[in-house]
């Protein structure tokens, strides 16, 4: 069986913009089991609609609000360090990856909106060691072709669905399946946008090399991504399943263990006196009865015994055993 799947924990913007909040998300995720954790590097102006004179002002507030310059970058590198946690960063922009230049941190994202931004992509080629795909809103030339730009890279590739929420009846999870088939020589997961944690249990299931969540302290906190998120409890939930699932999954071996086969003794039933047999008598289906525990009459071969005659006087209750048989 595979080895277990890799747990990113996605903090993103779920910081609040609070950086003892984001320390507390990092915690808390290691805390809880993950792998990693990963922010959100960008420029707001980018991601603001319109243009430099027309922009929505909320929408830009809210990306200044959560925006990560190369210092903090160097801080959470720093404390995930210490936390020793594995740390990637989602970038959206040129801007984004001169920061990560600036740490020297090469564990990048590539988020589903700049799928087919194939100048950013090339340049996370050069600079990145470890490289997630992300792959929401991508027909498969568009995946194809990024991978084919990152295929030397240590790559992974997420079955994603850019809804925010994902409804189940949309999450489609066997795409990653079919990415698995078709990728089959690179890590192959989901990043899960859907409410709670059945999504990602199933995947876990289904083989996911890479599991990305979002994750929160409070799913009630008011913002984007929260609702979607897992919790310290959920993340746990999540973490612990994938630990046990190869003791679930076991060998496949049809055969039962040495400890199961001892129980045959105690669950299976043996042949046994219902009144006192008297020597000569014949058994009949009225002076025998099957009951626990298992002697050694195979009951199996239970017919035979309506042709044979005791060998001995057998007492209500009593065992009777092959050799009780003539």
């Amino acid at each position: 069986m595979k080895n277990k799947t890799y747990i990113v924990a996605e903090i993103g913007i779920n910081f609040l913009g609070s950086f003892s909040i984001l320390k507390k998300l990092i915690i808390n995720a290691k805390k809880s089991g993950a792998d990693a954790v990963k922010f959100q590097l960008f420029d707001p102006i980018t991601l603001s609609y319109g243009n430099k004179n027309s922009i929505n002002k909320n929408l830009y507030k809210l990306w200044k609000k959560m925006e990560l310059d190369a210092n903090k970058a160097k801080k959470i590198k720093i404390f995930c360090k210490k936390k020793n946690i594995d740390l990637f960063f989602s970038i959206f922009d040129d801007h984004s990856l001169e920061i990560l230049k600036k740490i020297n941190h090469k564990k990048i994202k590539v988020a589903s909106s700049e799928l087919n931004n194939i100048e950013l992509i090339k340049k996370i080629a050069k600079f990145a060691n470890d490289v997630i795909l992300s792959t929401g809103m991508g027909s498969i030339k568009e995946i194809s072709k990024a991978v084919n730009i990152l295929k030397n890279k240590n790559l992974s590739i997420l079955h994603c669905v850019s809804m925010y929420p994902t409804n189940l009846e949309n999450c489609n999870l066997n795409r990653m399946i079919s990415l698995k088939k078709k990728f089959s020589k690179y890590k192959v997961g989901f990043s899960d946008h859907t409410i709670g944690i059945n999504a990602s249990i199933a995947a876990i299931v289904h083989g996911a090399d890479i599991l990305e969540k979002h994750f929160t302290l409070n799913k009630k906190y008011k913002g984007a991504d929260h609702n979607i998120s897992a919790d310290p409890v959920d993340l746990k939930f999540i973490t612990n399943f994938n630990n046990n699932l190869k003791k679930i999954l076991g060998s496949g071996n049809i055969e039962p263990k040495i400890k199961e086969k001892i129980n045959r003794n105690f669950f299976r039933k043996g042949l046994y006196a219902k009144k006192d047999i008297k020597k000569n008598d014949k058994f009949t289906e009225s002076n025998i009865y099957l009951r626990r525990p298992q002697n050694n009459f195979p009951i199996d071969k239970l017919k035979i015994i309506f042709k044979k005659k005791s060998k001995r006087e057998i007492y209500s209750g009593s065992s009777i055993n092959l050799s009780d048989l003539i």
